[in-house]
């Protein structure tokens, strides 16, 4: 209930892997509004997800 998860439309090739591109928000219940908390990018097998670096722009796995 403290995010939402919002998966954008197409396929991105990350270090080779087709991943689902996906957006996560956090919410502010009290301002009614949402704040980016990542943007993901998930293998269709779920066994890699890599965040983008909102700071330089770099793809990195995140580690599990």
């Amino acid at each position: 209930d403290d995010y939402h998860v919002y998966a954008l439309d197409g396929v991105v090739l990350v270090d080779g892997n087709p991943c689902l591109h996906m957006n996560v928000y956090s919410v502010d219940v009290e301002l009614g509004t949402n704040k980016i908390a990542g943007e993901y990018f998930v293998t269709s097998d779920r066994s890699h997800i890599y965040r983008r670096n909102a700071e330089t722009g770099a793809v990195e796995e995140v580690a599990g």
